[in-house]
């Protein structure tokens, strides 16, 4: 029995990895046997898309041209870039061909009507859901392949109230530090330096 336990919970372990689902990016059957520090070789395509910019093939006329300082972000790998991002849902295209830059420093604007694929194209740069073709790179970081360094830097605030009752602003804080990756010798840290910054370290508990 205690065999069976072991066996079936490294089983199911990994196949929650491997296996598609709903939510969530499935990784290659052997990932757990490639090496971390060993970069996959970008394809000729991917690197083609990453440098093109995200007017593409589109009539220039229509575009505001990019200032040379916002170019150079492009150049070093100190942006958001989304290129040629595709999301189908059955016979349904949600998501077609994006083309975006976010710069640095800069508030970006996602606007379109109700199915448009705004939330479509956030959930897949978080992961929540998997796109179909397409690269994205946060400061040279590739969201899809390199999801877990990703996370450390990217974060997303949804529409809905993300509070529990029964925790306190110092357990919700902990909690996300968690969520984050924080280093557990950092978290005191950090919650007491956040709980400072928006004025509630009285109310801490």
């Amino acid at each position: 029995m205690t065999a069976n336990v072991v066996f079936y919970s490294i089983l199911g372990l990994y196949l929650d990895q491997v296996v598609p689902s709903q939510f969530g990016i499935a990784k290659p059957w052997y990932f757990c046997c490639k090496k971390k520090s060993v970069r996959v070789q970008d394809t000729d395509e991917k690197q083609r898309l990453l440098q093109q910019d995200d007017v593409g093939d589109k009539d220039p006329n229509n575009f505001e041209g990019v200032a040379p300082s916002l170019k150079k972000q492009e150049q070093d790998n100190e942006c958001l870039k989304i290129r040629g991002l595709v999301k189908k849902f059955g016979e349904k295209t949600a998501v077609k061909n994006v083309n975006l830059t976010m710069y640095n420093g800069q508030i970006f604007a996602l606007l379109g009507h109700n199915g448009a694929g705004k939330t479509t194209t956030i959930s897949m740069l978080t992961g929540l859901i998997e796109a179909n073709s397409g690269f994205a790179e946060v400061f040279g970081i590739d969201i899809f392949n390199k999801m877990n360094e990703m996370r450390k830097i990217l974060g997303v605030c949804p529409q809905h109230d993300v509070l529990f009752e029964f925790l306190t602003p110092e357990d919700h804080l902990r909690l996300f530090a968690a969520f984050k990756g924080t280093p557990a010798e950092l978290i005191d840290d950090q919650v007491r330096k956040m709980l400072e910054e928006i004025d509630l370290l009285d109310n801490r508990n």
